[in-house]
């Protein structure tokens, strides 16, 4: 194997070239599910201060699809699912 090969395989995978990172710390999100509206807020998770979590009604959701799917009950597209508030 080449140094050249090693070197790509050590790179993470990004699909689609979508980098699948959380918005900003301190954004807040709307949703709307079965004619009920859900807001939630992205905040930094306190045990790893650079990484963040979807706060929704006082629980921390690694993913925006975790925080939909305690909604929803099915799998849904996180990204879809929830739109920041302007």
């Amino acid at each position: 194997m080449t140094a050249q090969k090693r070197e790509k395989e050590k790179q993470p995978r990004i699909r689609r070239g979508l980098k699948r990172e959380l918005p900003p710390e301190g954004t807040l999100l709307k949703a709307r599910f079965k004619r009920e509206e859900y807001k939630a807020e992205v905040v930094r998770v306190s045990l790893e201060p650079s990484r963040r979590a979807i706060r929704f009604k006082g629980r921390e959701y690694k993913t925006m699809t975790e925080a939909a799917k305690a909604i929803t009950g099915n799998n849904v597209n996180g990204w879809r699912f929830w739109k920041p508030i302007d």
